[in-house]
């Protein structure tokens, strides 16, 4: 293999190796700016990062990686994978926001197999709420076996330009797997309800456990929500802090007859920000983490 074909390879699969820890801990991957907040004709610096509790280590760009990537607004929508590098890998990418308004940054993996150890599989089905993959190897007396997974990461952030936002914060991306705010989190204050619905295939997911984590700073006390959506796919949350948030939700089905594997899982992350309460102070945020 080519140095060239090797720097790829490790890109493509850095992800999946954070995934075949999972027993120890879900690895969550997410988008994020340097600032949510941009003038109109400004460029949102984007970088990608994988981890736990909302602190993780970069990833790169890479086309062995992205399977596509767009901006979404309320008028427009426009292609972005020519950002992703033809060759090689980039640290990060700017988007320019033509407009004013609330722009959504959608991107998706192209697919990655993991096998795990069986402890390590149920541990990880337990602890992200994959109740109906648990019980089929269960009921398939498969519990002790490997866990052989095909996984896809649906990802996206929410960006407002100019000092406006709309309601395009709520536009679906058509992603399989997406968690879609109801409230607009730039209008949103600290301790208010904020809704979220999950989608699968086109329709509410019921049943899915939704975490949300705030980006916290150094001596600010982790702190970690989590809700299981209801009938509709809805789950609602007060956000007891401004500053970055991050929501995320995974989703596993049998996998293709023509997969070597058993499953296929999706894993959905949204990152976006609360303002500051007026007059207040802003709130301190994680080491690396973007601007409001």
């Amino acid at each position: 293999m080519s140095s060239k074909a090797g720097r790829y390879l490790r890109a493509a699969l850095l992800g999946l190796g954070a995934l075949a820890c999972a027993g120890a801990g879900a690895h969550e991957f997410w988008m994020w700016p340097q600032s949510f907040h941009l003038p109109v004709g400004g460029a949102a610096v984007l970088s990608l990062s994988v981890g736990e509790n909302f602190e993780g280590e970069p990833i790169a760009f890479s086309r062995p990686l992205v399977a596509n990537l767009r901006r979404l607004a309320a008028a427009d929508e426009a292609d972005l994978q020519h950002l992703t590098p033809d060759s090689g890998s980039a640290d990060s990418i700017r988007v320019d926001l033509p407009r004013p308004g609330t722009h959504v940054i959608a991107l998706d993996t192209h697919p990655s197999l993991v096998v795990l150890e069986a402890d390590k599989f149920n541990d990880y089905l337990r602890e992200d709420g994959l109740v109906g993959a648990l019980r089929a190897r269960e009921a398939a007396g498969k519990s002790a076996t490997p866990g052989r997974e095909r996984f896809r990461r649906n990802i996206k952030t929410i960006l407002h330009a100019g000092g406006r936002s709309d309601g395009a914060f709520r536009r679906r991306t058509g992603q399989r797997l997406e968690i879609v705010p109801l409230h607009d989190p730039a209008r949103l204050g600290p301790a208010q309800p904020m809704g979220f619905q999950v989608w699968f295939d086109d329709r509410p997911l019921a049943g899915a456990l939704v975490r949300l984590w705030h980006g916290r700073g150094p001596g600010v006390p982790k702190l970690t929500l989590t809700q299981v959506s209801n009938a509709h796919g809805k789950v609602t949350l007060a956000l007891p802090r401004e500053g970055t948030w991050m929501a995320s939700v995974v989703h596993m089905v049998p996998a293709d007859a023509g997969c070597d594997c058993d499953w296929d899982s999706y894993w959905g992350n949204l990152t976006f920000a609360v303002p500051r309460a007026a007059g207040g102070q802003p709130g301190r945020q994680a080491r690396g983490a973007p601007r409001m």
